[in-house]
């Protein structure tokens, strides 16, 4: 009797891991990508213009104006 449930209980077992086991396969087609960083650059270079006309503006004003000494 015992053997008849041993024997019940290890076919019971392997058709339970046996039926957990799944395969799954995916195939994935290449994609093409395209960036444009042109919108980026375009900002870049009109902050770089803009605060470079800031700058030599600045540069222009105190080079105008008399440079003084201070003492402490």
């Amino acid at each position: 009797m015992t053997k008849h449930v041993f024997i019940f209980t290890a076919a019971a077992l392997l058709l339970i891991t046996a039926g957990c086991r799944t395969e799954h396969r995916i195939e994935v087609a290449p994609m093409e990508v395209n960036l444009n960083v042109n919108v980026n650059v375009k900002v870049d270079k009109a902050l770089d213009d803009f605060f470079g006309d800031l700058d030599n503006m600045e540069a222009n004003q105190d080079s105008a104006s008399p440079t003084t000494k201070t003492t402490e």
